[in-house]
C-alpha cells in the first residue's frame, strides 16, 4: 500500500468505508422492510382472526353444515381452519384445508397461550410457506380452535426483489462513487501536483522563484507557504555561503600574492642579506595572517555547523577580563592608548575559557583599531544574566555599520589597510551564541563604542 499513489490509496480508503456503509445501509433497509411486511402481515392476520372469532361464537353450532356454513361469510383468499376440542378439523373455507389440521398439538398450544404470535409452516399438499395465528373460543360451551394462515410468497417476492436491487445497486454505487471520489482527489492534489512541478524547475540558477499557492487558505496553502519561506531562507543561506566563499577568496589573495611577491624578490638574484632578511620577515608576517585567517574562517565553518567544540567551566569574569587587558597593554601603549579591566565583583559564568577570551580579545582588537582613548573592559549582572563590556573613547560606529558589523567580512571602511579581516565580530557573535548568548553593539552617548555579549549567569 505505502508504494501506491497517494490518491490511489485515498480512494482504496474511500472505497473500503463506502462498501462498509452501503453494506450497513443495505442490512438496515433490508431488516427494516421485512420487519415491516411482517408486522403488516400479523395485523391482518390479527384482525381476520377476531372475525373468525366473532363467527365461531355467533354460529359456531352451524360449523360443518354446507347448508349453514357460517365460515362463507368469510371473504378471504387466506387460510381458515377451526378445530374442535379433539382437535379435528370441524370446518374450513376450502376443501383442501378439511383433509387435516394445518398446525398439531403442541404448536397450536403454544399459540392459543399466548407464547408466540405465529409460526411460519409449509403443509403437505401445499405450496410455499404459509404463517399462522391461532385463539381458542367457544360456542355453547364447547371448545374450538380458530386457526388464520396467510401465504408469505408475496412477502418473501418482495424481499427477494429488494435483495437483488441492493447486491445490483450497491456495487455500481460503489463503483461509481469511487471514480467520483478519484476526480474529487485528483482535484485536490492538482496544487501538489503544480507546486511538484515547479520545484522540480528551481535550481540555483533561477532565484527569487517560488512555489505556486492556492487561493484557499487550507492545508496545501500553508504547506505551501511554508515551503516557500523555507526557499526564501535557503536562498538566503546560499546567497551567504556564496558571497562567503567570493569574502575569502579575496582576503586570501592579497596576503598569498604578497607573500609570492617577497618569496620572488628573495629568489632574485643580487639580494644582499639585509633585503633577504626583510623578504623573509614579511613573508612571515603574510603567513602569520594567513594562519589567522584560516583559523578564524575554520571558527565559523564550526558554527554554522552547530559543532564548535567548547569546554565548559566556570570562570569568574574578573580574572578573564583582567588576563585580556594584559595581553594588550602593551600593544595599547605602543598606539598611545590603555586598555583596563574594571573590578567586577563575584560574577562568574559558565563558558569556555579560551572562547570567552577569544572574543573579548576580537572586541578589544576592534577598539583599539577604529576607536580612540582608553578601553575598558567590565561586566555587570542583568536578570540572571552576565554582560561582558569592552568600551572605548572613538568616533563610535559609522551610520548603518550597527545593523550589519557582526556579518563576515565587514569593516568600518572598505579598506584592509588597517590589517583587519573582518570576521572579528563576525566570530564574537558566533561564539556567544554557541554559549546560548548573544552580542550587541552600540554607540554611547558621550562618544565611543560599546560592543558586549551577554551569557547566562554561572549557577554554581
Amino acid at each position: 500500500m505505502k508504494r501506491l499513489p497517494i490518491r490511489t490509496r485515498l480512494t482504496l480508503a474511500f472505497a473500503g468505508a463506502m462498501a462498509l456503509v452501503l453494506g450497513a445501509t443495505g442490512v438496515f433497509v433490508y431488516e427494516r422492510q421485512q420487519s415491516d411486511l411482517d408486522e403488516q402481515i400479523q395485523r391482518e392476520l390479527d384482525a381476520r382472526l377476531a372475525g373468525v372469532v366473532a363467527i365461531i361464537v355467533d354460529d359456531g353450532d352451524d360449523l360443518g353444515d354446507p347448508e349453514q356454513d357460517p365460515l362463507e361469510r368469510v371473504d378471504d383468499e387466506g387460510y381458515v381452519q377451526v378445530l374442535d376440542s379433539n382437535g379435528d378439523v370441524a370446518d374450513a373455507t376450502t376443501a383442501a384445508l378439511l383433509a387435516a389440521p394445518l398446525l398439531d398439538g403442541s404448536t397450536l398450544d403454544s399459540l392459543v397461550r399466548g407464547d408466540t404470535r405465529s409460526v411460519d409452516v409449509t403443509p403437505r399438499g401445499f405450496d410455499g410457506d404459509i404463517r399462522l395465528t391461532a385463539a381458542r373460543t367457544r360456542d355453547d360451551g364447547r371448545p374450538y380452535f380458530a386457526i388464520v394462515g396467510a401465504s408469505l410468497d408475496q412477502r418473501d417476492e418482495t424481499l427477494d426483489s429488494l435483495s437483488r436491487i441492493l447486491l445490483i445497486g450497491g456495487p455500481i454505487a460503489l463503483i461509481l462513487g469511487s471514480l467520483l471520489a478519484y476526480l474529487i482527489i485528483s482535484a485536490a492534489l492538482r496544487p501538489v501536483e503544480s507546486m511538484r512541478a515547479r520545484a522540480a524547475s528551481i535550481s540555483a540558477g533561477s532565484p527569487g522563484q517560488r512555489l505556486p499557492v492556492p487561493e484557499a487558505r487550507d492545508e496545501i496553502a500553508s504547506l505551501g507557504e511554508t515551503l516557500n519561506e523555507m526557499l526564501g531562507r535557503m536562498e538566503a543561506a546560499f546567497e551567504r555561503e556564496r558571497s562567503f566563499v567570493s569574502d575569502a577568496s579575496h582576503e586570501l589573495r592579497t596576503p598569498l600574492t604578497i607573500l609570492k611577491a617577497e618569496l620572488d624578490l628573495a629568489l632574485a638574484d643580487g639580494r644582499s642579506q639585509d633585503e633577504l632578511v626583510e623578504a623573509i620577515r614579511s613573508a612571515s608576517e603574510e603567513t602569520n595572517r594567513l594562519v589567522k585567517l584560516a583559523d578564524e574562517l575554520l571558527v565559523l565553518a564550526r558554527a554554522d555547523e552547530g559543532r564548535l567544540p567548547l569546554n565548559i567551566e566556570a570562570i569568574t569574569t574578573e580574572s578573564l577580563m583582567s588576563r585580556v587587558a594584559t595581553r594588550f597593554a602593551s600593544r595599547a601603549q605602543e598606539a598611545g592608548s590603555s586598555v583596563r579591566a574594571e573590578p567586577a565583583g563575584h560574577l562568574s559564568v559558565e563558558a569556555d575559557p579560551l572562547r570567552l577570551e577569544q572574543a573579548l580579545s576580537n572586541m578589544v582588537e576592534n577598539a583599539l583599531r577604529y576607536g580612540k582613548g582608553p578601553v575598558e573592559l567590565s561586566a555587570q549582572s542583568d536578570n540572571g544574566s552576565v554582560e561582558l563590556h569592552v568600551r572605548d573613547a572613538g568616533e563610535g560606529f559609522p551610520d548603518g555599520m550597527l545593523d550589519r558589523a557582526f556579518e563576515r567580512f565587514t569593516r568600518a571602511d572598505s579598506s584592509s589597510e588597517r590589517g583587519g579581516s573582518g570576521l572579528g565580530l563576525a566570530i564574537v557573535a558566533a561564539i556567544a551564541n554557541a554559549h546560548g548568548g548573544t552580542a550587541h553593539l552600540a554607540n554611547q552617548a558621550g562618544g565611543g563604542a560599546d560592543a558586549w555579549i551577554r551569557l547566562p549567569a554561572s549557577r554554581l
